[in-house]
This record gives C-alpha cells, structure tokens and sequence, in this order.
C-alpha cells in the first residue's frame, strides 16, 4: 500500500447517488458497519489524478462525467459501494462532515440541525436510531483530529487545543486523557514519535 499522495476529489450528494443507482446496488435499508473512511488507490493511479487536477466545480456536465469516471476507477473494491451509501443514508455521517468543516467551532445540536434542515429532537432522535449522541459525535471528531495533530507534529499544546475547540489547554489534556487512556505527551511517546 502506498501512502505518499493524497488527492482530494469533491464530489456531491446527487452524483454519489446517481453513480449508486447506475451500479444498481443502491441499498434502501439501515446499514451496519459502514467504514467512516477509505482509504483506496484507484486501479489507474495516474488516470485518477488527470482526472481530481481536471476538475473545475463548476457543477457543469463536464464536472459530472470526471466525478463518476473518478468513482469507477475505485470500483473494484466493494467496500466503496457499502462506503458510498452509508454516507447518503447515515445521519451521523452527515453530522460529522458537517463537525468537520470547522473543527475549532462551538457546535451545537441547534446549529446541526439547522444545517440538515431538521429540529432538534428530530436529529436527536435519528442519532439514537443509529445508535449515536451528538456530543459523542463531536467528541470523537475532535479526539481524532488531535491525535492527527499531534502524530504528525502539525502542532502542540495550546494551538491543538484551539483547533480542536478547546480554549484552555488543561481542559483539553483532561478530556484527551479520559478519551484515550493518556494525557496527549505519553500518547504520542507510546506511538513511538517524540512529543
């Protein structure tokens, strides 16, 4: 597996769920272990990267046809399709890339649902059909991003803390060592790198 380049390649709800329908495995019912993330390389590696430089966003036809070609590219591997449609059908997917568009902000339950054009209950309610809290959500999201952080020296301390969401950096150690078992210094020394 290589893991030297990483492309990114936006590609929206309506072609994600027009390239499912065309693959006819568009599944309708509630999924079970969808993977959150994937990490593939496509079948032609030079063909997907013509491809993502290729793209324009300018939502036109052309835009289309390189978002589904990119999708084929990936399609050999069937945890894509299982991938894909959890990512239309879960809500909790849909909270987390929402949470994930600014790490660092005060989010809400309200403002989530705003987003998604529901109430607050309602949200509530379909997050613990799904087996998931909000606060829970946006826990695991920030304690990702801070290992990221940190694992890969794109910052310490005080400046993780921020981009995490938290404002006071004992705050932060004290939920980063009740989520992970290890106050983020004997967390990174444990993974073998040098804080």
């Amino acid at each position: 597996m290589h893991y030297g380049k990483v492309k990114i390649f936006d590609i929206n709800h309506s072609i994600v769920s027009q390239y499912l329908e065309i693959q006819h495995k568009l599944t309708r019912t509630h999924l079970t272990d969808v993977p959150l993330y994937l990490s593939l390389e496509p079948n032609n590696p030079a063909l997907a990267e013509a491809l993502i430089t290729s793209q324009r966003f300018s939502g036109d036809t052309t835009d289309m046809f390189l978002m589904m070609a990119c999708l084929s590219l990936f399609e050999s591997d069937e945890r894509i399709l299982l991938f894909l449609s959890g990512c239309l059908s879960s809500i909790s997917a849909k909270v987390r890339a929402i949470i994930q568009t600014d790490i660092s902000a005060s989010w809400t339950l309200g403002a989530i649902a705003l987003r998604l054009h529901m109430s607050e209950s309602l949200l509530k309610i379909k997050l613990k059909n799904e087996g998931h809290m909000f606060s829970r959500l946006l826990l695991e999201e920030r304690m990702r991003v801070a290992v990221n952080m940190l694992c890969s020296r794109h910052g310490y301390g005080q400046a993780v803390a921020e981009k995490c969401g938290y404002s006071s950096w004992s705050y932060f150690i004290s939920v980063f060592h009740r989520y992970y078992g290890f106050p983020p210094d004997r967390y990174v020394s444990r993974q073998g790198l040098d804080y």
